[in-house]
């Protein structure tokens, strides 16, 4: 019954197409919704993406208008640092300030990863837009911290439980974004992963969605072949292993890396949203 389930959310969402790099995204984002609305409440929704992107933010976005539209409660996480979180939710409302917005959060604004783009300042303010209509949107923040209490846990495993925490006892949609190793449902072999963020958790059934591409550029901090570390736009081949076609979901099989694959087809880079020079 899950598995079925969670194809027919899929498939349902199959003629979704991301929004225009920066506009305001809109409830037509994500056609067949619906189907999906049917275990955003039951389930996790952990959607992995790379950083730096306009497209999947402005999916996310849509997801987040459409089901909180529909008298929907949503809780979205953000890979930002978890004491950051009171303070996120805070200021995604009106009036929504860029000074503000920045005092609340500086160390995600600060990593030159993507996780402070412009493409998250314009979910945000999105965010505090749709929040000004009463919808019941509650934003939060679930990475670990260099100063956490809880000694001996890795990364995921933080991670994990900050997003346990906002899902117990909350009745409503809880969908996260995070970069796509921590949304995977099992740890990478090979790889200095030792967990998986989205394979420990418990709170609720996970739907781990991957997001493929079809290349492009993103504005990420990356070392190539052993070199020193470079920040900005990157070209970026396109996504290897399974990729259903531009604007279509596939189903893996329930219980191996990700529930679903989706293709938002070519990506674009989202600068940050507080380069160095210019952050209050």
């Amino acid at each position: 019954m899950l598995r079925s389930a969670l194809y027919s959310a899929l498939l349902a969402l199959a003629g979704c197409s991301a929004a225009t790099a920066h506009s305001e995204p809109n409830c037509d984002v994500v056609p067949g919704w619906e189907a999906l609305e049917s275990v955003s409440e039951t389930h996790i929704i952990a959607i992995g993406e790379l950083h730096g992107t306009n497209e999947i933010p402005d999916l996310v976005a849509g997801l987040v208008c459409q089901l909180s539209a529909s008298g929907n409660s949503v809780k979205l996480g953000l890979e930002a640092a978890d004491y950051q979180s009171k303070a996120l939710n805070i200021v995604s409302q009106a009036p929504f300030t860029m000074d503000a917005v920045y005092s609340a959060a500086p160390e995600m604004w600060d990593v030159p990863d993507g996780r402070g783009s412009e493409a998250i300042l314009s979910l945000l303010k999105s965010v505090a837009a749709w929040r000004s209509t009463d919808r019941d949107i509650e934003v939060f923040a679930f990475d670990h911290n260099d100063t956490d209490p809880r000694p001996g846990l890795t990364r995921d495993e933080t991670m994990a439980l900050n997003i346990d925490d906002a899902a117990t006892g909350f009745d409503g949609a809880v969908i996260v974004l995070s970069g796509n190793y921590h949304t995977r449902l099992k740890a990478i072999s090979g790889l200095k992963v030792t967990q998986s963020m989205a394979g420990n958790l418990t709170a609720r059934p996970v739907v781990s969605l991957d997001f493929r591409h079809e290349g492009g550029e993103a504005f990420v901090t990356i070392s190539v072949n052993g070199g020193d570390p470079v920040t900005g736009p990157y070209e970026f081949s396109a996504s290897s292993g399974e990729r259903p076609a531009p604007g279509t979901f596939e189903m893996t099989p329930f219980g191996d890396d990700y529930v679903g694959l989706y293709n938002v087809g070519p990506i674009t880079a989202s600068p940050p949203a507080f380069p160095a020079d210019s952050a209050p």
